[in-house]
């Protein structure tokens, strides 16, 4: 999820520290009682950081930060992977329609939501869009997201994999960010809070049924298991990485994979059926964004 995040344009930046507190980013996943559902994710990026991205994007020779001046004819776009129909399309697999958001703005913050259908759950697979993971072979994608849904003698068994686990074991551990000096580690971390304040993260499956145990998650709740954090937890991580968060943290992270159970699915006919008018509606939408966006590139 959270490299679904930084698939945006120039976002691996974001992995720095200074700036990851800039991005707040949701993914919510809802499951209905055929496999069927829906993928909801929800980037915000604070317009600061775009500032510091374009100032970056200068210096080494990318696209200008003003639109209406774009070198080399490219203007920096950091949401581009995450609004491109052909971006969407190819980095994904089992999504049979994209519900593409448009940006929001306010004073502060750049917003995007898309939604992304599936009719079968076992299928989807959404990919990194932008490097792959550190030692693997040059141009091969990395797996972002994938799930696996089975019927059971006890109910259902949901296990998921996504790269929120992955991304939590680069979360720097014993000594601090200043090592062993205590002084720099206060001086540190005093100097990260502004960077920090307005991160938040989460991850959250809603099944059909309320959920019996919650493997790999920080928390459930009737039919919602959810992993959520924020930059106060980052930096209390950091200050102590023998204490209660940091073990939580860790824990998720060896976790590899969530894993749901249930026993029954308690989801109304009426809500299915709204369900899949809505994704009928978006497939529909999806289909005609393809061609458009087809025709758009031939005359290119």
């Amino acid at each position: 999820m959270l490299r679904m995040a930084r698939a945006v344009g120039a976002l691996a930046l974001a992995t720095l520290v200074g700036l990851s507190g800039c991005m707040q980013v949701e993914q919510g996943t809802t499951l209905f009682p055929d496999g069927s559902g829906k993928i909801t994710m929800k980037i915000a990026i604070k317009k600061s950081m775009l500032k510091m991205i374009e100032g970056f994007a200068k210096q080494f020779g990318g696209a200008e930060a003003d639109p209406d001046k774009p070198k080399d004819g490219k203007a920096l776009d950091p949401f581009e992977e995450l609004t491109s129909a052909e971006s969407l399309a190819k980095n994904s697999e089992g999504i049979a329609a994209w519900k593409v958001g448009k940006k929001e703005e306010d004073a502060d913050w750049i917003r995007l939501t898309n939604v992304g259908y599936f009719e079968d759950v076992n299928k989807v697979k959404i990919y990194q869009a932008q490097q792959p993971q550190p030692g693997a072979p040059a141009g091969e994608r990395t797996l972002s997201f994938a799930a696996k849904l089975e019927k059971t003698a006890d109910g259902y068994v949901l296990t998921m994999k996504d790269d929120t686990r992955r991304e939590l074991q680069q979360i720097p551990g014993q000594g601090g960010p200043g090592g062993e000096n205590p002084d720099l580690n206060k001086a540190v971390l005093e100097m990260m809070k502004p960077m920090f304040q307005d991160l938040k993260v989460a991850l959250s499956i809603t099944v059909p049924g309320p959920i019996k145990e919650a493997q790999g998650f920080i928390e459930k709740k009737d039919r919602t298991a959810t992993i959520a954090f924020d930059g106060e937890t980052m930096l209390d991580v950091m200050a102590n990485p023998e204490g209660e968060k940091a073990k939580k943290l860790k824990s998720l992270a060896e976790a590899k994979e969530g894993r749901i159970t249930w026993t029954e699915n308690q989801i109304s006919d009426a809500d299915i059926a709204a369900f899949k008018k809505d994704m009928e509606d978006a497939k529909e939408s999806w289909k005609k964004t393809l061609e458009e966006a087809k025709k758009k590139s031939t005359k290119e």
